[in-house]
């Protein structure tokens, strides 16, 4: 857990309640899987209910649970994989293959660290709602 992280939960341990406690202790020993989870699996991970791991991320001076969950996720230790690996002209059609390979797996890998299902929903009610837009105005178009 990074150093900042870690000093904001100390800073506040003495005056939390004993629900924020089980929230920061948790997040202590097990923060590399809570990066992954959404504020539901983490609650019912830790038998809390989300609103008191949205009203903790408040209190330790995080905007919302996503803020923590990148700060989680920045805590990583970083990884034996180049994110970017260098790829020489001389390199075989395999050795390219899997460096590209690896560049993919590192990529999904972080982009799936930070999602979780409330911002999929978001993302799908955004895009079916422009969809219904463009499809009326498009009717407008072909009735006019």
């Amino acid at each position: 857990m990074n150093k900042e992280l870690y000093g904001r939960l100390d800073s506040f341990y003495s005056e939390m309640s004993p629900t924020e406690r089980k929230i920061a202790d948790y997040l202590k020993k097990a923060y590399s899987n809570a990066c992954y989870l959404s504020i539901q699996e983490l609650a019912k991970e830790i038998d809390v209910s989300p609103s008191a791991i949205s009203r903790f991320t408040k209190r330790v001076g995080f905007n919302n649970y996503q803020e923590l969950r990148l700060m989680l996720v920045d805590s990583q230790e970083p990884s034996e994989e180049v994110f970017f690996p260098e790829i020489d002209e001389h390199d075989s059609i395999m050795n390219i293959a899997q460096a590209s390979f690896q560049n993919g797996i590192s990529s999904l890998s972080s982009t799936l660290a930070i999602l979780n299902e409330s911002s999929w929903e978001k993302l799908l009610v955004n895009v079916f709602c422009a969809l219904r837009s463009i499809l009326v105005f498009s009717a407008i178009i072909t009735c006019s």
